[in-house]
């Protein structure tokens, strides 16, 4: 096999491989991690560009490329899912401080 063609492949199994940590990043809900994880794999996506640039494999990034979607479409549910408990813990929050003032004017 030649050395292009060994770098590109260990270069794609880099990139899978972050991603699948990400993905148990938050499954954790380790936020922290699942950031720098974010940060590194932006870094090594550039870096395996610029070196393999017209030698890289169409198919293989475009599986890839699927694989970021469907995690930031995870994440956007996270948050999603994140963002309505938050807006009912205030709801409940507002209620309970209305309750309390009924309370004390009756």
């Amino acid at each position: 096999m030649p050395e292009s063609t060994m770098t590109n492949d260990a270069g794609l199994e880099a990139l899978y491989s972050s991603l699948e940590s990400l993905r148990i990043a938050l499954g954790e809900e380790d936020h922290e991690l699942a950031q720098r994880i974010v940060a590194h794999h932006d870094l090594q996506v550039r870096e395996y560009i610029a070196a393999n640039g017209g030698e890289a494999q169409a198919g293989a990034l475009r599986s890839l490329l699927e694989m970021q979607q469907s995690l930031t479409a995870d994440m956007t549910d996270r948050r999603d899912a994140a963002a309505a408990q938050l807006r009912a813990g205030h709801q409940s929050v507002r209620a309970v401080q209305a309750y309390h003032q009924a309370e004390s004017l009756a």
